[in-house]
């Protein structure tokens, strides 16, 4: 794994600006298995995958989106996997409250012969909201 960011700081492999091509190659994410793009910044993180999907256009991109309505522009720019902050914080929380698994494993994929997880919210799953007892 190589990190990749803007500022200098402990764990931190190459320090550069993930929109600049430049930055990508020397980060060889084109031999990449995927790019992961946790940016405070929607815009920076949209931005980000466009070039990444020109420098790499082979490598996976798993997203964070800060708002919800980023989640689909990440998409189009090339994002194969986008994380809502926003709806994975709320599942988490629900998860906590409820005392239930909001977040289950539903399928597995293949990645360079190691079997891994992705998680799905089950539409069954869905948290509903009923009056607690009153709280005094």
């Amino acid at each position: 794994m190589t990190v990749v960011d803007i500022e200098d700081e402990p764990g931190v492999d190459i320090v550069g600006d993930v929109t600049d091509p430049i930055t990508l190659e020397e980060a060889d994410v084109a031999s990449s298995e995927a790019i992961v793009l946790a940016l405070s910044d929607d815009t920076t993180a949209l931005f980000a995958a466009l070039v990444a999907r020109q420098v790499a256009p082979e490598t996976g991109i798993i997203a964070r989106a800060n708002e919800d309505d980023s989640t689909p522009k990440l998409y189009r720019a090339g994002a194969k996997y986008v994380l809502s902050l926003p709806t994975v914080s709320g599942r988490m929380l629900a998860s906590k409250l409820l005392d239930e698994e909001v977040i289950t494993p539903r399928r597995r994929w293949k990645s360079s012969g190691e079997r891994r997880r992705r998680w799905w919210a089950e539409p069954s799953a869905r948290p509903t909201c009923a009056p607690g007892p009153a709280v005094p």
